[in-house]
């Protein structure tokens, strides 16, 4: 009896080891499988952590890009403003120097006109001194190209014996330019008389104005009073009644032309020519004997009063 006890003491006693061993099995497997679980879960933890790591990285890698692309593209802006100043500058630079070299050159037309002034001037006073002179006294007396005789001719040419010549400028005294002889003849009634280098002697009579109008670079002017004439042919040119124009003025291109170049006198008053077309004034022979150029020896212009 105490061996059955026994054995079956020692059977419970095994069954319970074995229950507490599978129960602890259990425990274990559980915990197993928790830790597992635990690990799985730590993993994809990891495993998402390292996905917003790489995903941050490429964020920055991608920002970093882009503030590089952005810094490349805003030192080319700054490289392209730099050139597009220096290209400014440039052209203001030579702008400048434009701009200086024009007021140099006006600069020296002020010397030139202050110059010309100051003649003229001085011209002035020089005529208003002799004033009672000029009244006084015919001064195409002393002239070194018609004589005493040929004075009566041209006024009777002019239709006036009782006016008297003003001398206005000539090429021995006077300041020669175009300038001056408009400062001096413009809007008086003149007598031009040439001598040339081959000792003819030719001249012209107008009463109009030679001042060119200011908005033009010439004007065509008529007056059937105007005239050409050679004084060693005695001869006077009458212009033509169906003539266009008698005399051409310019501003600053030409010295006085009477007709279609049937006179012309060249701006600095050293030569001209007489082209005989005969279009402005009707004449027998052409007042230079068929000589188209001359230069000239002796001029001189003097005022009718």
């Amino acid at each position: 009896m105490n061996q059955k006890e026994n054995n079956n003491k020692n059977n419970n006693k095994e069954n319970n080891n074995l229950n507490i061993e599978n129960e602890n099995n259990e425990k274990k497997s559980l915990k197993n499988s928790k830790n597992e679980n635990n690990n799985n879960k730590i993993e994809n933890e990891i495993l998402l952590k390292n996905e917003d790591i790489k995903s941050d990285n490429k964020f920055l890698e991608n920002k970093s890009l882009i503030s590089n692309e952005s810094e490349n593209l805003s030192k080319k802006n700054i490289k392209n403003n730099i050139e597009n100043e220096l290209n400014n500058l440039k052209t203001e630079n030579l702008n400048l120097k434009q701009t200086i070299k024009n007021l140099k050159k006006e600069n020296e037309n002020i010397k030139n006109e202050n110059l010309l002034l100051t003649n003229q001037i001085k011209l002035l006073n020089k005529n208003s001194t002799n004033k009672t002179k000029f009244f006084s006294e015919d001064e195409i007396t002393k002239s070194k190209i018609i004589i005493k005789d040929e004075i009566k001719t041209l006024k009777n040419w002019i239709l006036n014996q009782t006016i008297k010549f003003k001398l206005l400028m000539n090429n021995e005294t006077s300041n020669i330019s175009i300038e001056n002889f408009h400062f001096l003849c413009d809007n008086k009634p003149t007598l031009i008389l040439i001598k040339t280098k081959e000792n003819d002697r030719i001249g012209g009579f107008t009463n109009l104005s030679w001042k060119c109008n200011e908005k033009k670079r010439d004007e065509f002017k008529k007056d059937n009073s105007t005239f050409i004439f050679s004084l060693d042919k005695k001869q006077k040119c009458f212009p033509k009644k169906n003539s266009f124009y008698t005399i051409r003025t310019f501003k600053n291109e030409n010295g006085p032309i009477f007709g279609n170049l049937e006179l012309h006198i060249n701006k600095n008053f050293t030569e001209g020519e007489c082209l005989n077309n005969k279009k402005c004034f009707k004449y027998d022979e052409d007042i230079l004997n068929g000589k188209i150029q001359f230069k000239i020896e002796i001029f001189e212009i003097y005022e009718i009063i």
